[in-house]
C-alpha cells in the first residue's frame, strides 16, 4: 500500500518504512516532510542517477581535446537541463551530487589530456573561475503556496 495510511499498515505487517516506487527518473517515497507531515517525498532515482553520471563521465571522455570555450559551453548546458528536469523540492542532495562527480569528471579527464599531469587542483579552480558553471539550484517548486494555501503542482 502507498499513500495515507501506509505508514499503519506497514506498523502492523511489521514493516520499517512504506514501499517506493520509481517512475520518470524519480524515486517516489512516501515520508514526512520538515513540519513532520506525511507527504510524497521525490528523490532521484539510483538507476536514471548512476546512468546520467554515467554519460557525462564517457562524454567528458570523449570531448576532452575539445577547445575550452566549446567543452565548458557543451557541460553548462547538461548541466542546466539537469537541474531543470530534477530541481524538484526534495531533491536537493541529489542534484549537489550530481555536480560535485561532474566536476570531478572534468578534471579528470581534461587532466589526462597527455602524459604529464599539467591541471593541478589550481589550475582547475582558475579554469572554474574563467568558466563558471551553473550551480546547482531548486527549479521547481511542488509545494509552492498561492494565496496562502497550499498547492501542489503534481497531483
Amino acid at each position: 500500500r502507498f499513500g495515507y495510511g501506509a505508514e499503519v499498515d506497514c506498523k502492523r505487517a511489521g514493516l520499517t518504512k512504506p514501499a517506493t516506487f520509481d517512475f520518470l527518473g524519480f524515486r517516489h517515497i512516501w515520508g514526512r516532510g520538515k513540519s513532520g507531515k506525511y507527504r510524497l517525498l521525490r528523490k532521484t532515482s539510483p538507476k536514471k542517477f548512476r546512468l546520467r553520471v554515467k554519460e557525462i563521465t564517457q562524454w567528458a571522455r570523449q570531448n576532452r581535446h575539445q577547445p575550452e570555450g566549446m567543452f565548458v559551453d557543451s557541460v553548462r548546458r547538461k548541466l542546466r537541463g539537469h537541474y531543470q528536469y530534477y530541481g524538484v523540492s526534495d531533491n536537493w542532495h541529489g542534484i549537489s551530487r550530481y555536480y560535485s562527480l561532474v566536476l570531478n569528471a572534468i578534471w579528470k579527464w581534461r587532466n589526462r589530456r597527455s602524459q604529464k599531469r599539467t591541471f593541478t587542483l589550481e589550475k582547475f579552480k582558475a579554469f572554474l573561475a574563467r568558466n563558471p558553471l551553473p550551480k546547482p539550484r531548486i527549479t521547481v517548486n511542488l509545494y509552492a503556496t498561492v494565496n496562502g494555501n497550499l498547492k501542489s503542482r503534481m497531483p
